[in-house]
Parts: structure tokens; C-alpha cells; sequence
């Protein structure tokens, strides 16, 4: 069907943008590698354009490309697969089973507590009610079967289903509104405008406030990931012979896309673990790349240099 077609096609469009600095990377190698194989690459640097200055553009375009990522088409991607997975599982457009959250609630000053399922902090529905059997035994037998569950203000009213069969309305005063309990496993894949609060999402309510922090840090810190691989990859592709295989120099920097990546997974867990300050996890793998692709540029440019006075020196 096309509706599931499109799910799978946003969902696809959604995973990809986790990997864009990865794909920035062999754009890089495969664009830089293709000019050193035409003698291009050195015709440039010939005319004075040093290899900072191509890396700093590459890596300037890299940078803008993932801003774009990060701050339109992810957020569009996460926002359209959410729209379609709704349409897949709604059966109606005013279905009372459109939520996700569990809520617990109390009224009579504690005395009766029970449980919300699949409830809708918007419009105040949810798809079942759960009476606590240990505190009130008569209610939970009584509202076997709760159906058009709805909390307006602090009052609960829905219709119940006894074991007999008989249909019973109820009409409960609570002692606050219900208060959505924590899911059993939280979404860290928000995008930056979620959680920043841009676009209403109730997931980054429930989301601690470190590890919301973190995530942001993490979001933000992100261009400048692709940037520094993508000068990383310049600085190994400057010095490519016009016989070296393409295929030959991406599968060699594939140990290098694997290392970092099991570094950026590591940090990842210390940042949303709390064994690491928001801003080291997030931000201390893109600075110590680019870093380390400044030190491969200057070793590269500087042993560049000493050739070219070699052979000019020669000549002489």
C-alpha cells in the first residue's frame, strides 16, 4: 500500500541523517581523490591555493550541508514518519487510543488510585482504566471494562463494564491531574527543535533535564563532527597519486570511520549515563578530529613544501 510505502520511506530518510557525517566523509574522499587522479588537485595548490584553503571550503560546505540536516530535514523526516506510523495504527480520526502515555492518578485524598493507559495529555482521552486492586477492590471489579475515558480539569468521567455485563458511568473527582508516569524506555533520537521546545513533543517532557541537556549538546556539536572528518579525509586525500585506487583509499579509511564511531558510541553512553559532562560527551570527539586533521594538514603541507623547494632546487 502507499501509506506503508511512505512509512518506510521517511523511516529510511530519518536513519540516514544519523549518518550523515559519515557520508560527508566519502563525499570528501571520493571528490578530492577524483581531482588527484586528473592532476587537478596539484595545478590548484601550483597556482597558490594552498590545501588549507580547499579543506577549509570542503569543510565549510560540509558544515552548512549538516546545519541544513539538523535543523530542517530531520525534524521534517521524524515529524513525517510520527504521521505516518498515526495513520497506520488509527482507526479513526477521533479515537480516544491516540496517546502513548500512562498516567496514574488519586482521588479521594489518596484513598483511590488507579492508572491511565495509552492517554493523550492534549485532549485528555485514554484507551483503558486500571483501578488499583489492593486499594479498592470494589472498583476494580466494578469497571471491569472502562471505554470513553476523558479527564476534563480534575474531573474523570467514563463509562465502565462490570463483570456482569452491566454498563455503569463514572464520574470521579481527582486530587490532581493525572501524572504521566515515565516509559519504560525513553526516545533519545528526538530531533534538536524537539528538544529544544521548537515543535511541541511531549517525549522531551518526560526526557531528565541532563540528558535533554546532553542531547542538545550532542545535536549542536554535530556539523562540526561532519566538518572535522570531512577535513580529515582532505588531509589523507591532499598527496593521492593519479594511480591510487578510488576504492583502494575509502575502504582504507574505513578502519578510521570505525574507530571514531565506536569513540562517538562510547561517549554517547557516558553522556546520557552521567559519566560525563554534557558538553566533554558531546563536544570532545568533534574538537580532538579536527585537531588531528589540523596536525595531518600541517605535516602534509609542510612536507609538500620541502618538495617542491627539492626539485626547484635541483633545476637550479
Amino acid at each position: 500500500p502507499p501509506l506503508l510505502i511512505t512509512h518506510a520511506l521517511v523511516r529510511a530518510l530519518f536513519a540516514i541523517t544519523d549518518f550523515m557525517p559519515i557520508i560527508f566523509m566519502l563525499a570528501g574522499i571520493l571528490a578530492l581523490t577524483t581531482l588527484s587522479q586528473r592532476a587537478e588537485l596539484q595545478i590548484i595548490r601550483n597556482v597558490g591555493i594552498s590545501g588549507g584553503q580547499i579543506l577549509a571550503q570542503l569543510s565549510l560546505i560540509a558544515l552548512l550541508a549538516s546545519l541544513v540536516v539538523t535543523f530542517a530535514l530531520r525534524p521534517l523526516s521524524f515529524e513525517a514518519q510520527a504521521w505516518s506510523l498515526l495513520a497506520l495504527n488509527a482507526p479513526s480520526q477521533d479515537s480516544s487510543t491516540q496517546g502513548g502515555h500512562r498516567a496514574w492518578f488519586s482521588a479521594n485524598d489518596g484513598k483511590i488510585q488507579g492508572r491511565l493507559s495509552d492517554y493523550n495529555t492534549i485532549e485528555g482521552t485514554a484507551a483503558q482504566l486500571i483501578f488499583s486492586d489492593q486499594n479498592n477492590q470494589d472498583l476494580g471489579q466494578t469497571f471491569a471494562q472502562a471505554r470513553n475515558v476523558r479527564v476534563l480539569g480534575n474531573v474523570l468521567r467514563g463509562q465502565g463494564q462490570t463483570l456482569d455485563g452491566a454498563t455503569l458511568s463514572l464520574n470521579l473527582k481527582l486530587d490532581s491531574p493525572p501524572k504521566i508516569l515515565p516509559p519504560t524506555s525513553l526516545n533519545l533520537d528526538l530531533p534538536l527543535a524537539h528538544l529544544i521546545g521548537w515543535v511541541n513533543n511531549d517525549e522531551r517532557i518526560l526526557l531528565p533535564q541532563r540528558q535533554r541537556t546532553y542531547l542538545i549538546q550532542r545535536a549542536l556539536a554535530e556539523p562540526l563532527l561532519a566538518a572535522a572528518l570531512v577535513f580529515i579525509a582532505g588531509a589523507v586525500c591532499m598527496d593521492v597519486s593519479t594511480r591510487q585506487s578510488i576504492g583502494r583509499l575509502v575502504f582504507s579509511t574505513l578502519g578510521f570511520v570505525v574507530l571514531s564511531y565506536c569513540v562517538y558510541v562510547i561517549a554517547h553512553a557516558f553522556g546520557i549515563n552521567g559519566k560525563l559532562r554534557p558538553a566533554v560527551a558531546a563536544w570532545g570527539l568533534p574538537l580532538a578530529l579536527m585537531c588531528l586533521g589540523l596536525a595531518l594538514l600541517g605535516v602534509r603541507e609542510w612536507v609538500w613544501h620541502l618538495a617542491v623547494k627539492f626539485r626547484s632546487n635541483r633545476r637550479l
